[in-house]
């Protein structure tokens, strides 16, 4: 019975160390299946926690290193967009009128330009801001607004921006009180020198005398009612925006058609000098003048007006009377 006992003792100790032995390397250190989780955090042992283990190879792969969040710039003026036409498409020249005044102006000629056929022609008269000499100012503000969509009929027309020199304007009254009397104010020379300028242009090339049409905006806006009071039959339309003029011309503009914009809240011209104008004209019988009042905006309509393609397209749809 001792023998027994002593047998299946002896084989508990076999099956103890074969046990010991297999959970060690041979060389006594523990296998890593058995670590003390707390001995592999990576917190504590400086592995990599986004290491992940492809399932088909079993190789560990390591994640992509964090980078720098993208960010997303505009992309630049597409080409035929606005400021591609702008850069692209306006020619630059100088004029001298007979009166002695040197006009830097831009144009834009209609597209496809054929002697075959009589073109429109759109002036445009800038404000105070961009006056000067440097034959690029004129052409910063506003009117690049007109060639949205690509459909619009600015893209065949003739555009004419003349440059106001530095030290005069479209005409002499103080801007900041509204209407004013044409009478009691001589045309200034430059706007002398704008109507030799649109001769030349219609001498010049294939153009259509009964498709002239003017716009223009705060100074430009008095300087658009400052031509047409005078020249009431010279355009076929007009567009002043944030001006002012003489309402006791009413008479002689009733039958031409114009669209007034203004803002109520505009403290550089006062939107009086606009309503003025509409109300003469109504009560003069004109059927054909429209007026935007808007809201909120301040001076700065020409982004309102310029932007509407129904204006364009209305603008460009009105022909002169020609039997006036």
């Amino acid at each position: 019975m001792r023998k027994v006992l002593g047998i299946i003792l002896a084989l508990a100790l076999v099956f103890s160390m074969l046990s010991l032995f297999a959970c060690t390397d041979g060389n006594g250190s523990q296998n890593e299946e058995t670590k003390d989780p707390a001995l592999t955090d990576p917190a504590t042992d400086g592995s990599d926690s986004s290491a992940e283990t492809d399932p088909v190879t079993d190789e560990v792969t390591e994640a992509p290193p964090e980078t720098d969040p993208v960010i997303v710039k505009p992309d630049p003026p597409e080409e035929g967009g606005a400021q591609f036409i702008f850069v692209k498409t306006f020619l630059a020249d100088t004029f001298e009128a007979s009166n002695g005044v040197t006009l830097p102006y831009r144009y834009r000629m209609p597209d496809n330009y054929s002697e075959e056929y009589a073109y429109p022609v759109l002036l445009f008269l800038h404000g105070a801001g961009e006056r000067g000499n440097d034959n690029d100012g004129q052409i910063q503000l506003g009117i690049q607004n007109m060639f949205m969509p690509k459909e619009l009929p600015t893209y065949n027309c003739f555009i004419v921006a003349p440059q106001c020199p530095s030290d005069e304007g479209w005409n002499a009254v103080d801007w900041s009180l509204g209407s004013y009397s044409v009478d009691e104010h001589p045309m200034t020379a430059p706007l002398c020198a704008v109507l030799e300028l649109l001769d030349y242009i219609n001498e010049k090339y294939s153009t259509n005398l009964d498709r002239q049409y003017v716009t223009g905006l705060s100074m430009g806006g008095y300087g658009t009612w400052d031509l047409i009071c005078r020249y009431p039959d010279r355009f076929a339309a007009a567009v002043p925006l944030c001006g002012g003029g003489d309402p006791s011309k009413a008479e002689l503009l009733k039958d031409l058609p114009i669209h007034i914009y203004h803002d109520k809240d505009d403290t550089s011209v006062p939107v009086q000098g606009s309503r003025d104008m509409y109300e003469a004209l109504i009560a003069a019988g004109s059927e054909v003048v429209l007026y935007t009042e808007s809201e909120g905006r301040g001076h700065n309509v020409w982004d309102l007006a310029y932007r509407e393609p129904e204006m364009i397209k209305w603008m460009f749809a009105q022909r002169r009377n020609s039997d006036k």
